[in-house]
């Protein structure tokens, strides 16, 4: 297999700067070039069939390199898919950030199709993201539940301006790990499908968990707000004077 330069002539912890680039520096680009090649391989021969001589062959880089940034293949699917989860949610914000935050069921819209237009441009994050995922057992609770954290106070804070007498206890993180769980199970039968169904129907499937949430806090804020309408009547009246009464 043929190397790198810069594999075949650093050494391991070696202080001495080649072309102006530090051994850290090196190292860092070398955990770089086997990500990239990680996410080609996954993403287009999947997570069963990849391998980590075919990693190493892409990034063209030795074996003992990628043992210096990793500790097994589930460990570089683990930063692949990261990377994948990342490069989404950044297109999903900038959809977001063009859209008044008035109407939760519309962003909701508005990042679904933003997630699934680019995972149509690039199949690899299909296949990452959504086919090998219940393969490679990303969609555990426990790992739905720290991608769901990084979201999880954005969320919480727009919920909280979408329905100001949102109840305190409402535990974001289940909403988080229930929803991811349809947006995945759906897109990958979806994969499956060759993505035959066009974005808009497709989200048509997956955001009526939205607009069920949506009534749910809809009903609990009226009903919070009749409640404190009623006690403030009850107060009003109780300050009022009572006909007939002595000063």
């Amino acid at each position: 297999m043929a190397v790198a330069a810069d594999d075949a002539d650093s050494s391991a912890g070696s202080p001495r700067r080649y072309g102006g680039v530090s051994a850290d520096e090196r190292r860092a680009q070398r955990r770089e070039r086997l990500i990239e090649a990680g996410f080609e391989v996954f993403g287009r021969e999947g997570y069963l069939q990849g391998t980590m001589r075919l990693v190493c062959a892409h990034a063209r880089l030795s074996e003992r390199y990628f043992y210096e940034n990793f500790e097994s293949l589930d460990d570089l699917y683990r930063a692949v898919h990261r990377r994948a989860s990342s490069k989404v949610g950044e297109a999903v914000m900038r959809r977001l950030a063009s859209l008044p935050a008035t109407d939760g069921v519309a962003m909701t819209r508005a990042g679904l199709e933003a997630y699934f237009e680019l995972v149509l441009a690039d199949p690899r994050l299909g296949r990452i993201m959504l086919t090998d995922a219940v393969t490679t057992g990303m969609t555990n609770p426990q790992i739905l539940g720290t991608r769901a954290a990084a979201w999880a106070d954005m969320i919480r804070d727009r919920l909280r301006v979408l329905y100001p007498e949102m109840r305190q206890e409402l535990d974001v993180d289940y909403l988080l790990i229930g929803f991811g769980g349809v947006i995945v199970q759906v897109g990958a039968m979806w994969m499956d499908r060759k993505c035959a169904t066009p974005i808009p129907q497709l989200v048509d499937h997956i955001i009526y968990a939205w607009r069920g949430l949506h009534l749910w806090l809809s009903e609990a804020s009226a009903a919070k707000r009749a409640a404190q309408a009623v006690a403030s009547g009850h107060s009003e009246a109780e300050a009022q004077p009572v006909p007939g009464a002595s000063a």
